[in-house]
């Protein structure tokens, strides 16, 4: 793969890991709290981030597109 392939990638699943993030923070009702919340809300954004990558990656594999 390219570089603007990887690069083109690696926004899709930040933006998808950050809406997921956000998604979860919203919905769980005890991360009010300033701080913590957005201690949280990196965890939950790197950890999507991550997961999104993956299935990136993966419908990439079966289709063949690996080199």
């Amino acid at each position: 793969m390219n570089k603007e392939k990887y690069l083109k990638q690696m926004l899709i699943c930040t933006v998808i890991g950050a809406l997921m993030a956000i998604i979860l923070c919203m919905l769980v009702p005890d991360l009010a709290r300033g701080m913590e919340m957005f201690i949280y809300f990196l965890l939950y954004w790197i950890m999507f981030s991550e997961v999104a990558w993956q299935v990136i990656d993966l419908f990439d594999y079966i289709r063949g597109g690996k080199e």
